[in-house]
């Protein structure tokens, strides 16, 4: 039995596990109960899907998703509500809620006070206002109105003088109390916007920040908020993808750390596929990106970055789910989440918790843009990053599922 090391990085496949090990010096032979490194990964991500329901009648074709804050503090202790507001690729008036993780939807509102629309921004402020922004109406005009509901979606209130251009496909951000973040999207006349609109005051009144991004104009583009840290412990507003000039998908990440003001390129060419329609969601300070829109169809990869966006690293070359675009995706606070964090505390598994973190996720419904229409299904996902010790016993105990192949016989002896 020999060792070598690699010139190229390791990447160990397995159903449901995309991403085993991947380091440059190091080689693995994965056996129940062996595995041998020359030098240990720092750690190992493992993400599996499981399906909740195949099919949701309530959820074709619907769009807008956010999650509020949840009540009582999450898990056990509250409920965390999730919304979709509008329509994805069809305009609708309807509004509808879950307050079980997803699992089941409520009708809501079935006909809201705004006009029918799909392609909206939406967003949702600490104190959970909720605020809708845009979109195109069942005429295929842009819209530029601003409603806000203060009752988890039960009732709405049209906000007057909106300053800025009716758009679609805008990213609307929450990056603070009550301060809201507007970029980019579609005009009316097709053109592509980079324009930075701000609001204080929860959607009430609007000012431009900057009227000509340094990022290319851009609509259907992914964005998220990462929370505050470091020496300046300033929030991160993150933007990538998008669709450019010419229906030309992107494949750039920028950050502003001033709301706006000033924004840095963090990376021209991104090692996952162009696309749009993506969802962008903050694990922490872990950047997830899900699915999307490529020049060669739906995606249903998922992508880290735990450096704020200027590296990434391919958790999921091909997931369970189909691909998608448009998707709500929501991380979950679980009652086993909320236990495992109150477990820390006691010193018997202090170290465990120190070496091992998971997190749980939702995938919900979307639009199939290879056949046409629209997903309806529900998807729970774990995702384990974990430290050597506690890896090579998850690895070892994953090894039914893994399937590994052993390599061929060496040839006889001549």
């Amino acid at each position: 039995f020999s060792w070598v090391t690699p010139k190229a990085p390791v990447e160990f496949q397995s159903q449901g596990t995309d991403r085993i090990s991947r380091d440059a010096s190091c080689l693995s032979c994965i056996h129940p109960t062996l595995i041998a490194c020359r030098r240990p990964p720092s750690n190992i991500t493992i993400m599996e899907w499981s399906l909740l329901k195949e099919a949701d009648a309530a959820l074709e074709g619907v769009g807008g998703f956010l999650q509020l804050l949840a009540k009582g503090g999450g898990g056990d202790g509250g409920v965390t509500v999730l919304l979709s507001v509008g329509g994805l690729g069809l305009p609708r008036r309807s509004v509808r809620q879950s307050r079980d993780g997803g699992f089941t939807w409520e009708l809501l509102l079935e006909e809201a006070p705004w006009p029918a629309r799909c392609g909206h921004a939406i967003a949702v402020l600490p104190s959970n206002r909720v605020v809708l922004i845009g979109g195109v109406d069942t005429s295929d005009k842009k819209l530029n109105d601003v409603w806000v509901s203060d009752d988890e979606g039960l009732s709405w209130q049209q906000v007057e003088g909106i300053p800025f251009k009716a758009r679609s496909g805008a990213a609307l951000l929450s990056t603070r109390a009550a301060c809201l973040l507007l970029l980019g999207g579609a005009s009316s006349s097709e053109e592509v916007l980079n324009d930075v609109w701000k609001s204080v005051d929860g959607g009430t009144t609007w000012t431009q920040v900057q009227d000509a991004a340094p990022w290319p104009g851009r609509h259907l583009a992914s964005s998220c908020v990462l929370p505050p840290s470091g020496p300046t412990l300033k929030s991160r507003v993150v933007l990538l993808g998008g669709s450019a000039a010419g229906s030309r998908r992107l494949d750039d990440v920028w950050q502003s750390e001033d709301e706006g003001s000033s924004w840095d390129l963090l990376v021209d060419g991104a090692p996952w596929a162009a696309r749009h329609s993506a969802a962008l969601i903050a694990n922490n300070q872990e950047l997830l990106l899900l699915g999307g829109s490529s020049a060669s169809g739906a995606q249903c990869d998922v992508w880290s970055s735990t450096d704020g966006g200027p590296s990434w690293v391919r958790v999921l070359q091909s997931s369970p789910w189909q691909g998608r675009a448009g998707h709500g995706t929501f991380r979950i606070q679980t009652g086993a989440a909320a236990a495992a964090a109150a477990a820390s505390s006691s010193s018997s598994s202090s170290s465990a918790q120190a070496s091992s973190s998971s997190s749980s996720f939702l995938i919900v419904a979307g639009q199939d843009c290879d056949k046409g229409g629209f997903f309806s299904d529900i998807w729970s996902g774990l995702k384990v990053q974990q430290g050597m010790a506690s890896s090579m016993a998850a690895v070892a105990n994953s090894m039914p599922s893994i399937g590994f192949v052993p390599p061929p016989p060496p040839p006889p002896p001549p």
